[in-house]
């Protein structure tokens, strides 16, 4: 019975058998090829670092817009009010837009706060300084269609289109020198909220190369670059430092955790600022050109300070939809301005340098016993600073200062000393004038005792035992 039925179905048989045979041979060697494939294109490494370029050469003259050219593109503006990008410097975000005189103010600085929205750890609030917030990348204002550069040699390892970044790309560039020193490791430029995106996942690309148009996907109000770097820490890329369920934890909207600095610390952990870094490598091959009276600072150093990264449930997506479109905060009805020729005797104003102040000592004392505390005084990269005017302090309360004036000799090595004296008990608060540093000193008449406590012990109670 099993002979015949061999014998009537065996062609059948050996058809299935060999189509089996072949369709697992294929497979095999598609699997194989695969590997083959994956290990030839992995040997394609991009060039070795040779220096920067700036993600974007040029942005509009913005006090000169009309109302019109204000909201148009890139190629709608006219060449004559297109100039080279300004260098990014921290200092200039002292001066806010709304503290301009307009009708006589140095052009290249309005240009300079409207261009660069956001600072490198910045707030979303109006005149946001560096390290006011935990924005970690650097907002660029620039019209829809504005073109796009890499910042190094690398290789493209993300193209993706998200509701927060929006259409956004993420370049590896192995080897590069951090911010602060030559030590050299894995860096991970982001260039989010574009328009157009010019090249693919796994594309290598050199320094200067266009990788895309800027424009205002995601979650964007106004055209804008987010402009970011992380580091080899960051867990994925572009990084954020918070979720959603952080910001709610601490009462917070995702906005305002930004804007209240909400895990700044680890920001600066996995990230360096972009703008500075690649201002410290720059090939100044480009023919971009940089107004002379714009500062160039020598600030390349990086708050070191260090935690743990922060994971979320599905970081690609819920860390991006946190992307402001911050630029919003500086856009103005086109305001009339005195130009260089209209006024060719203005001098143009002196920005200060910003000096940080700080206080240190302890935080109560008895009353009617002098408390010393410490005034320091530090340039924005942390070096002491001599302050060239008297600082001049204030008290809460009944307390009382040796000096409400502290004068610019009385700081060695960029601190200075003053003592506090209150006969009343409370919480009295010392300031500096056109300074946010502050010091809180509580006034106690006395040091409450210790109080009383039991402990459970055997009965009898034996000595030398447990």
């Amino acid at each position: 019975m099993k002979n015949k039925f061999w014998q009537k179905n065996k062609k059948l048989i050996k058809g299935i058998a060999a189509t089996l045979a072949i369709t697992l041979l294929v497979g095999i060697f598609q699997e194989q090829a695969a590997d083959f494939m994956a290990t030839i294109i992995e040997v394609e490494k991009p060039a070795p670092f040779d220096g920067t370029n700036l993600p974007v050469e040029e942005a509009p003259k913005w006090s000169e817009l009309n109302s019109s050219e204000y909201q148009a593109s890139f190629s709608e503006i006219p060449k004559n009010k297109i100039v080279g990008l300004p260098n990014y410097d921290p200092v200039n975000f002292n001066t806010t837009l709304a503290s301009l005189d307009w009708s006589a103010v140095n052009q290249h600085l309005i240009n300079y706060l409207i261009t660069y929205a956001v600072p490198y750890m910045g707030s979303y609030k109006t005149g946001s300084k560096e390290y006011e917030g935990s924005h970690l990348a650097v907002d660029i204002k620039i019209p829809t269609g504005t073109p796009v550069y890499a910042v190094a040699n690398g290789k493209v390892v993300k193209v993706s289109n998200s509701s927060g970044f929006g259409k956004h790309i993420v370049i590896e560039h192995p080897d590069a020198p951090s911010l602060d020193s030559n030590e050299t490791m894995a860096l991970y430029s982001a260039y989010a909220h574009l328009s157009e995106m010019n090249v693919v996942s796994g594309q290598i690309v050199t320094r200067g190369e266009l990788i895309g148009l800027s424009g205002n996907s995601g979650t964007s109000t106004t055209p804008h670059l987010h402009f970011q770097i992380d580091n080899e820490n960051a867990p994925w890329h572009p990084w954020w430092p918070f979720s959603s369920a952080e910001a709610s934890a601490a009462g917070l909207s995702f906005f305002d955790g930004v804007s209240s600095g909400l895990n700044q610390a680890k920001a600066m952990a996995n990230t360096i600022n972009p703008m500075l870094w690649v201002q410290r490598y720059l090939v100044t091959n480009t023919g971009n050109t940089i107004p002379e009276d714009m500062h160039a600072s020598n600030d390349t150093t990086e708050n070191d300070n260090s935690d743990e990264p922060v994971e979320t449930e599905d970081p690609s997506e819920e860390t991006e939809s946190v992307e402001l479109a911050s630029t919003e905060t500086v856009v103005i009805d086109n305001p009339t301005i005195a130009t260089d020729d209209e006024n060719p005797t203005e001098e143009e104003p002196i920005i200060p340098e910003q000096i940080r102040y700080e206080f240190s000592g302890e935080g109560f004392s008895i009353i009617n016993d002098s408390k010393i505390i410490q005034v320091s005084a530090s340039s924005e990269d942390g070096d002491p600073i001599q302050p060239s005017e008297s600082v001049k302090l204030r008290v809460s309360g009944n307390a009382s200062l040796s000096t409400n004036s502290i004068s610019t000799s009385q700081f060695e090595n960029g601190i200075a000393t003053v003592s506090v004296n209150n006969s009343t008990v409370e919480t009295v608060t010392i300031s500096i004038e056109n300074s946010d540093a502050t010091f809180k000193i509580s006034f106690i008449d006395q040091v409450a005792s210790i109080a009383t406590f039991n402990i459970d012990a055997p009965n009898p109670f034996l000595l030398n035992s447990d």
